[in-house]
């Protein structure tokens, strides 16, 4: 796991188990990656763009703050 070997005696009742328990470790690790891939690339966005990241509500005192950037206050 991880780049390392790991050996171990297991019992023939117990092989379905530890196989099925090592492919869902696959398939988490693979998952992991990509869920990694899709921060990264939400990350560049928002370097490209900061406004993105602003808190933007529904409400409108955040609406006038935001669209108006209280100019009119």
């Amino acid at each position: 796991m991880e780049g390392k070997s790991v050996s171990c005696y297991v019992k023939l009742s117990q092989r379905e188990q530890v196989l099925a328990e090592f492919e869902e470790r696959g398939k988490l690790s693979e998952e992991k990656k990509r869920l990694l891939a899709y921060v990264d690339g939400l990350q560049n966005i928002l370097k490209r763009n900061p406004y993105l990241n602003a808190g933007v509500g529904c409400g409108y005192q955040d609406f006038k703050d935001f669209a108006c950037g209280r100019q009119f206050l």
